[in-house]
């Protein structure tokens, strides 16, 4: 069986309009959501420019934004030499990270993770953060309000998004290599965060904000590390779309994600 057979049953014969509206989640494009902003897919090799041997310098976006994902320090950067599922992935190995242009003023948002995070990541892990003007230090603390979208809190067992200074809409991690896909969405008055696709939680939260940056791997996005964030373990994907997605369409972005990558 190839890595993209499914099987389907049902209770009872499907007619032919029936079959023709059962998705092929195979063929299926992120790019075909509405407003994306950033697309990263490790197992593209042609967005790929290594270094030497499969050390990434730069991770292109295939959103068609141009916000590549970029780092120039060789100690920096990960390695595209996991494979999950049969697909390339990108390893981060605590001192790892890249970061790429994210000039937008969001007032609503979606971000999806698709990967493993271990028991390395730092107490604040940052899988994807993203940085807003105006901060000359680097910090995406200030100016409120920030948002970053996936974050851990204090070395618990979660994935929370920090928003106005808290952490919100926790979901349960172990940090154990895990295979997931996280999603956050925002609306601009609330946050949902599903992971594996189980149970919504939400918070209130508002989202007003002129972006500059992303970042995977640290928090910081002019050239610093900060080691209480570090991520360690392998990106499959990461997917931003500038506006709160749909039930529906969350629900074919984690079909997309079992029949490519094998996430529960």
């Amino acid at each position: 069986m190839s890595k993209d057979d499914r099987f389907l049953a049902y209770s009872a014969e499907l007619t032919g309009s029936d079959l023709g509206s059962v998705n092929d989640y195979t063929n299926f494009s992120p790019a075909s959501l509405p407003g994306q902003i950033l697309w990263l897919d490790g197992d593209d090799d042609s967005t790929f420019t290594y270094s030497s041997g499969l050390i990434v310098s730069q991770w292109d976006d295939k959103s068609g934004q141009g916000n590549h994902a970029t780092q120039g320090t060789v100690a920096n950067q990960p390695s595209r030499s996991a494979t999950i599922n049969g697909r390339s992935a990108v390893t981060f190995d605590t001192t790892d990270n890249l970061t790429g242009a994210f000039p937008y003023t969001l007032t609503a948002e979606t971000v999806v993770f698709i990967g493993r995070l271990g028991s390395g990541a730092g107490i604040y892990c940052r899988p994807f953060s993203q940085h807003p003007t105006g901060n000359a230090n680097g910090s995406d603390f200030n100016p409120a309000p920030q948002l970053i979208p996936l974050n851990r809190n204090a070395g618990s067992s979660t994935i929370t998004t920090y928003g106005s200074s808290t952490h919100k809409a926790p979901v349960e991690y172990d940090y154990d290599d895990t295979l997931m896909m996280v999603s956050m969405r925002h609306s601009g008055s609330l946050i949902t965060k599903v992971l594996n696709g189980g149970t919504p939680v939400t918070a209130a939260d508002t989202l007003s904000c002129t972006f500059t940056h992303f970042m995977i791997g640290t928090s910081y996005y002019l050239g610093n590390t900060d080691g209480a964030s570090v991520l360690d373990g392998e990106v499959c994907e990461v997917l931003a779309y500038n506006r709160h997605i749909t039930d529906a369409e969350l629900e074919s972005l984690e079909s997309y994600s079992r029949t490519k990558w094998g996430t529960p």
